[in-house]
C-alpha cells in the first residue's frame, strides 16, 4: 500500500502520515503445507519445484500498528469467505 498518493493517513496511535510508503503483511511466513491444511485440501506440487520463500519487512508498519502473525490474517481471511 503506498500512502503517499494519500493526503494523510492515521494509524492507531492518531498520529498523521505524510508521504510514506508501507509494505502491509503480518509477521512472519506462511508455508503452503499451513495453507493446505487451513484449506483442508491437498496442494500438490510437482517433485523438482524450487522452494522459494519470500517475506516483506512490515518492520516499518509494525511500529505505527500492532501487526498478528502472517497466519492470523490467513485464518481471519478464510473465515470470512
Amino acid at each position: 500500500l503506498r500512502l503517499g498518493a494519500c493526503k494523510h493517513h492515521f494509524f492507531s496511535s492518531g498520529k498523521k502520515v505524510f508521504n510514506q510508503t508501507f509494505n502491509i503483511g503480518g509477521m512472519g511466513t506462511v508455508d503452503l503445507n499451513s495453507v493446505s491444511q487451513l484449506l483442508k485440501r491437498k496442494i500438490t506440487f510437482p517433485r523438482r519445484a524450487e522452494i522459494q520463500k519470500y517475506e516483506m519487512n512490515v518492520l516499518k508498519l509494525n511500529k505505527k500498528y500492532s501487526l498478528k502473525s502472517s497466519i492470523e490474517y490467513l485464518q481471519d481471511f478464510l473465515k470470512q469467505l
